[in-house]
């Protein structure tokens, strides 16, 4: 009899994880990305959406997270990438838009 060396906790770990990563993906298809206006293009007041950056900087953040063990994941590249690119557009102007949530210098393990 052939046995598997995979237990229930690893089992249940795996579904989890697969859960988790749909939601994520469901989300990243359900949410626009940021784009941000700095008053081009005809606007009068530049704009900054906090509420539409807060959701992509969580989506981000939640994705870095979720693959942090598999440093070569193209979706860990994908997320590092656009969360630096969604850092790099807050300005001194626009910080105090910014969710004071966003400012975690440290997410326990789960």
């Amino acid at each position: 009899m052939i046995t598997s060396d995979v237990t229930q906790t690893e089992t249940a770990s795996w579904s989890t994880f697969i859960s988790l990563q749909r939601g994520v993906q469901r989300l990243v298809s359900l949410i626009p990305p940021f784009i941000p206006n700095n008053g081009e293009r005809g606007h009068r007041h530049s704009s900054f959406d906090s509420d539409l950056f807060t959701a992509n900087t969580y989506l981000c953040a939640s994705t870095i997270f979720l693959h942090r063990d598999s440093a070569l994941n193209v979706k860990l590249s994908w997320a590092s990438s656009l969360l630096l690119d969604l850092v790099a557009h807050v300005t001194e102007a626009t910080i105090k838009y910014v969710d004071p949530c966003l400012m975690v210098r440290h997410l326990p393990d789960l």
